[in-house]
């Protein structure tokens, strides 16, 4: 049991929690715009895909991260366009989204690259952790604070400047206004279906993000097809639990972190694998359904 339970457990459920972290901070936007982005799923598999491979090309970390921003913006501008612009229905084009996502990163694998199911070019360039100096002399601060991944404290640097723009800025309470009342930020002059767009922009860049956080910041440079494996949804559950307020939507992300942390160090007590990889899945459920009913009372 204290194999299971130590201060490596924290620091796990640290680097395990920023990919989520990414695309529930971009969950936020749209959501607090009154729309819902069903398609984080896919920004985040084709931004594992586009880290992998342009890190790849340009032997780059830096490039690869932007460029996972990068197609995960592209392909939520194509969702936002016809949510947005062409009324369609939300679920219906995200999941279409999402199935688009999966079927293009097997297709451009196996037509470009000429690889199945896993990218196995080498060497893949990736992220390695950063030790905080100053933290060196401090034993149990040093091992919960330092040596995570550029993106990792990226993540959580985030975090705090989109709640500061979300709550003590004019562009926070446009995005906030055109949740609760689209109407009357109509009636000032705003385009509520621009500000509807940009949030959905900028949720498919920060879950791009969330996808290079996961193919090449956790000490690796390696992508698998599906390789996001719901975390999308989850993170979807993460922002809904939060009410869209990043510091807990932050601490959300942890709860996920630990769950699935827990998941893979349990390993040691001989537990059946389905019941390790159920976890986080679990947590998930009870998640989205103690946010449900506390939005009843």
């Amino acid at each position: 049991m204290n194999r299971l339970l130590d201060l490596g457990l924290i620091s796990a459920a640290i680097r395990i929690g920023a990919p989520l972290l990414f695309a529930a901070l971009g969950t936020v936007f749209v959501s607090s715009a009154g729309m819902i982005n069903i398609s984080v799923e896919g920004s985040m598999l084709v931004g594992t895909f586009a880290a992998v491979v342009i890190s790849y090309l340009t032997q780059s970390a830096f490039l690869g991260f932007l460029a996972a921003g990068v197609a995960g913006l592209f392909l939520a501008g194509v969702v936002s366009f016809l949510i947005v612009q062409w009324k369609g229905d939300a679920i219906v084009v995200g999941l279409g989204g999402n199935l688009f996502a999966w079927g293009v990163t097997v297709f451009l694998l196996e037509e470009l690259l000429h690889m199945r199911g896993t990218f196995t070019g080498s060497p893949v360039p990736f992220f390695h952790p950063l030790g905080i100096p100053v933290l060196q002399g401090i034993p149990v601060v040093r091992d919960i604070l330092s040596g995570y991944s550029m993106p990792v404290y990226l993540s959580v640097l985030l975090a705090i400047l989109i709640w500061v723009m979300m709550y003590k800025t004019p562009s926070g309470l446009i995005v906030r206004s055109t949740g609760n009342n689209a109407e009357a930020v109509r009636a000032v002059g705003t385009d509520v279906q621009k500000v509807q767009i940009l949030c959905f922009m900028a949720s498919g860049f920060l879950a791009g993000l969330g996808g290079a956080c996961l193919s090449i910041a956790n000490l690796q440079g390696f992508w698998s097809e599906n390789m996001t494996n719901g975390r999308g949804y989850i993170a979807l559950c993460a922002a809904a639990f939060g009410r869209n307020n990043p510091a807990m939507v932050l601490l959300a992300c942890l709860l996920f972190g630990v769950a699935e942390a827990i998941g893979i160090r349990s390993q040691v007590l001989r537990l059946p694998p389905t019941f390790v990889l159920m976890i986080p899945y679990v947590l998930t459920i009870i998640m989205l359904t103690a946010s449900t009913r506390r939005e009843r009372l």
